[in-house]
């Protein structure tokens, strides 16, 4: 899993010549996680807690787990990543040259092209996935407009594209309608906590995931402020079944990226909010610049498809102090119910 790479890190993937940019694998995660499949009949839709709107029929809903719209019958959906300033859209339109990085997360046959009918700055590609024994077709847009980063994916079940139930041109005529609105559009809540102590919200990603610090500062271009002050990542489910949270906590606490070698220092069962889940508390520190940190990982499980996931950091010089905060935190977790 990678599901706790959140906006603005420093080192996880280097370019050649030793250049960190976690930025940009923070972004191939999350647009490995998307489904995605296009309408007819179409017209503009605002995608929640986004600026973002897409020329979509009324077979799609907006999601309640991510920003954007899902075809529920199908399963299929579009998801949209929107990042505040001009600035991240510099290392985003990078991806589809990192070969190496797409295959990590299971792109292949990567082609770079044209996106007939749009105009501005951005970059367009497309190529192939599977994930649980199915093969996808994906098309990705990036762009900058009106101040703004965004990327939308979609993944159209090879089958339907082979059958010509979706076609390639289907889907670029909707990416090509995308654009920025001037307010975002609401979006409902997904969870809450009942006590944050000194923590604060501080920026969203993907509309329904959360960071909160104890500045409550939005990082700079290129910062990294886990490694500066205790924060706490909330990712919610992007659809992805957990079976096990044992095994999955395991793998994402190992799998965190841009980190030395992670040692545990105490694991078990919770229960947290009326959900089931896993805990592992261990210490580990930043590669680039061996500023040691501690980390509390939660994963809890709900209903089929549904989990939430939790990382809190913060230097170990701190751990002392905030530690017993996030576990007052992380035990006031709630997941809400949406009303469909």
């Amino acid at each position: 899993m990678t599901l706790f790479r959140f906006r603005r890190p420093r080192a996880m993937l280097h370019r050649p010549g030793g250049r960190s940019c976690r930025f940009v694998a923070v972004m191939l995660a999350a647009l490995a996680l998307i489904r995605l499949i296009p309408g007819a009949e179409a017209e503009p839709r605002h995608a929640p807690n986004s600026h973002i709107s897409l020329d979509l029929d009324e077979s799609f809903t907006p999601s309640d787990r991510f920003s954007g719209f899902v075809d529920r019958s199908s399963g299929a959906s579009f998801v949209i990543i929107e990042l505040p300033g001009p600035q991240p859209y510099d290392e985003l339109k990078t991806i589809p040259e990192r070969e190496d990085a797409l295959a990590q997360q299971g792109l292949t046959e990567t082609v770079v092209s044209a996106l007939p009918g749009r105009t501005g700055e951005y970059v367009y590609f497309s190529g192939k996935r599977v994930a649980s024994g199915r093969g996808f077709a994906k098309f990705i847009l990036i762009f900058r407009e009106a101040g703004l980063t965004a990327t939308i994916s979609v993944n159209v079940p090879q089958a339907a594209i082979d059958d010509g139930t979706y076609t390639r041109a289907q889907i670029e005529s909707i990416l090509a309608t995308a654009k920025v609105e001037d307010r975002p559009a609401k979006s409902a809540e997904l969870f809450r906590f009942g006590y944050l102590g000194p923590f604060q919200e501080a920026y969203s990603l993907g509309g329904m995931s959360k960071a909160y610090s104890t500045s409550g500062k939005v990082p700079a271009a290129g910062e990294n402020r886990m490694f500066e002050e205790p924060t706490l990542f909330v990712s919610p489910s992007l659809g992805t079944q957990i079976v096990d949270p044992r095994t999955a906590a395991q793998r994402s606490f190992r799998s965190l990226g841009g980190l030395r070698e992670k040692t545990i220092e105490s694991e078990k069962t919770v229960k947290i909010g009326g959900l089931e889940g896993y805990q592992i508390i261990g210490e580990t520190a930043d590669k680039e610049t061996g500023t040691e940190i501690a980390i509390n990982l939660v994963l809890l499980v709900g209903d089929p498809g549904d989990y939430y996931a939790m990382v809190a950091t913060m230097p170990l010089t701190d751990k002392d102090k905030f530690m017993p905060e996030i576990e007052k935190v992380i035990a006031s977790f709630e997941p809400v119910k949406p009303e469909h």
